[in-house]
């Protein structure tokens, strides 16, 4: 029987220059503590506008997060 885990909900970004992003994280089975895939999401006025989307078997979800920032970052500075 395998255990369901924790995962957490997804991250608000806020960059310096004060453009915002969003990243949600897709999740595979129950029992993976790590996600198979993100989205992000960017704020253009009042539309969410999807800015990536990426499927990959990340070891973990610290490393998926770190992948997620990296790509808001650069819509962000755009």
């Amino acid at each position: 029987m395998s255990l369901l885990v924790e995962r957490p909900y997804p991250v608000d970004y806020v960059h310096p220059n004060g453009k915002r992003a969003k990243i949600d994280f897709i999740w595979g089975k129950p029992d993976n503590p790590a996600p198979v895939g993100l989205r992000v999401w960017g704020r253009d006025g009042n539309n969410d506008i999807l800015l990536a989307k990426e499927s990959w078997p990340w070891k973990s979800f610290d490393e998926a997060m770190r992948r997620g920032i990296r790509l808001a970052t650069a819509w962000c500075e755009r």
